[in-house]
């Protein structure tokens, strides 16, 4: 009886947690995720309701629906974010079932599966690790059920996630295999063949459907972004944990040889250990130069291999950037959006192919009237910044332009990527940044919300908000800009607000006294005087106002 109620009470359990899962959006899902995982650690999910997670995922409970089954799957990896051991010791049932036959027809079902694989992955990489990483052979069933999926779905148009189980299925492949650059690029040869055997003519020419177009060049996409994190991350790693090993293994060499002849050196024993130091410094330096040859061996593959080289994803290049440059010819929006974010994505890769392709990527930036294009241009020119900041530097001004597209979401984008760049200190701050004081009038709440909260960040840093007053305010109190009176006041008393040490206030008195004197327009006065009047005076600025 005992055993049957905490049965009962399990699958309870697994079915109100369903019902969360179902119609959650991804902020939702990502908050249920941490729940999951602290429920798993305090044992509130147990054994009991796991397993009826995998029998609900496989069917083997009576009535179970497609829906429910999936969602049982996005459960089971969010247990594994506490307990990896759910997923790592059932891959073959996650194999069999997931990406089997009911995969081969579900796409969302192989994108979950993929999802609950990567589990398998260790959040952060090790280079010091002398431990190798999971990894599966090339003829693994995983990875042929994987090629086998992605090859004989890109003509199935009636399953539309087939583009984002392509982007979690080459990361499971450049995860978890031995090889992953060969299965990727055998798998990206057999679907080229399979398009020009059905849909080339005699004169080499291509009759494509636009759905099947877009499908290939998002693959193009997910395997270039993942053949340079592979090279960065999983390979710079590997090459530094074998020399790490032969290090090791050098080491104890040396100290089995030292043990016989330590008899013998007694007598040395102080000129042994100058010798010993000089030794370990001289171990350090060459370190530091084979960490920096690896490093440069890998930024030259990236750099003149990936995409610009005579392999099949260097030979795709070229429809890419066709189909980019010809938006009237190819008109379709799926496929645009696709070749866009596919081009980004390469340029990521490669420092030469970025600054072929930047002003193209710009032209479409400016040009488009998608708000998805935009945005995700927006997203990648973040990460071009990071990777690439002195190619990218000199755009910065018409980035900074999209915190004034007509579109929500653009704008907000826009003012997240910039966010995150000037607070990791990843992009100097510009005297742009007025344009992201004017976010705080926006008439989206949550636009002008982050604005706010950005400042109040920046506040926190130093000198940083002190040092960019003067430009906002000269900027916003121009009357070229156009800024109504009263919107220049609400911004300017959010941002003086947040300047709280006396010498900043002194300092900015001091500026501003000495614009007002040489400002020439009564609206001018007006707001440099509003200014003053917001920041907290001492005797000594009070003295520079008289």
């Amino acid at each position: 009886m005992k055993e049957y109620l905490k049965r009962v009470s399990a699958v309870q359990i697994v079915k109100n947690l369903t019902t969360l899962v179902n119609g959650a959006s991804i902020g939702e899902l990502t908050s249920l995720e941490e729940l999951v995982s602290e429920f798993v650690k305090t044992g509130d999910l147990n054994k009991e309701c796991i397993q009826v997670l995998w029998e609900r995922f496989t069917m083997k409970i009576q009535d179970t629906t497609e829906i429910e089954s999936k969602a049982s799957l996005m459960l089971l990896r969010m247990v594994a974010c506490a307990e990896k051991l759910t997923i790592s010791s059932n891959i073959s049932v996650l194999i069999s079932v997931g990406l089997g036959d009911r995969g081969k027809e579900d796409f969302r079902l192989a994108y979950e599966t993929c999802s609950a694989l990567l589990k398998l992955v260790p959040d952060r990489i090790k280079s010091d690790s002398l431990t190798p990483p999971l990894r599966f052979e090339e003829d693994h069933l995983m990875f042929r059920n994987l090629k086998e999926i992605l090859v004989s779905g890109i003509t199935k148009m009636e399953d539309t996630y087939y583009i984002p189980m392509t982007g979690q299925a080459v990361a499971v492949i450049y995860q978890l295999a031995d090889v992953p650059d060969i299965i990727c690029n055998d798998l990206l040869k057999e679907i080229c063949t399979i398009i020009n055997k059905n849909y080339g003519d005699e004169n080499g020419q291509l009759s494509l459907s636009s759905k099947i177009l877009s499908r290939l060049l998002a693959l193009f996409g997910h395997v270039a972004v993942r053949q340079m994190n592979h090279l960065d991350v999983n390979i710079f790693c590997e090459l530094k944990r074998r020399e790490r090993i032969k290090e090791e293994a050098l080491f104890n060499k040396n100290k089995r040889q030292s043990k016989n002849k330590r008899a013998s050196r007694k007598s040395l024993a102080a000129d042994t250990t100058l010798k010993k130091d000089d030794e370990e410094d001289e171990d350090e330096i060459m370190g530091a130069v084979a960490d920096d040859a690896e490093a440069e061996f890998i930024r030259a593959v990236c750099e003149n291999e990936v995409v610009l080289g005579d392999s099949i994803l260097g030979k795709g290049m070229a429809l890419l950037v066709q189909v980019c440059l010809n938006p009237g010819k190819y008109s379709d929006i799926d496929l645009r959006t696709s070749a866009t974010l596919s081009l980004a994505k390469c340029m990521l890769v490669s420092w030469k192919y970025c600054d072929l392709h930047l002003q193209l990527l710009f032209t479409i930036l400016e040009r488009t009237t998608e708000p998805t294009i935009r945005g995700n241009i927006i997203i990648a020119l973040g990460d071009m910044s990071f990777r690439f900041p002195n190619l990218i530097e000199p755009w910065t001004p018409r980035i900074y332009a999209r915190l004034r597209d007509n579109s929500n979401y653009v704008r907000k984008t826009t003012l997240t990527v910039l966010t995150h760049l000037i607070l990791n200190d990843m992009v100097k701050v510009k005297g742009q940044i007025s344009d992201m004081a004017m976010c705080i009038i926006d008439t989206d709440s949550k636009i002008s919300g982050l604005s706010k909260l950005f400042f109040t960040e920046l506040a926190q840093k130093g000198n940083s908000l002190y040092n960019v007053m003067p430009d906002i305010i000269s900027r916003m109190s121009d009357p070229d800009a156009g800024v109504p009176e009263d919107d220049f006041q609400t911004v300017l008393s959010f941002i003086i607000g947040l300047i709280q040490k006396e010498r900043q206030s002194d300092s900015l008195v001091e500026k501003l006294l000495y614009r007002l004197s040489v400002a020439r327009m009564e609206r001018q006065w007006r707001d440099l005087a509003y200014c003053i009047s917001l920041l907290s005076c001492t005797d000594r600025s009070l003295r520079k106002v008289q």
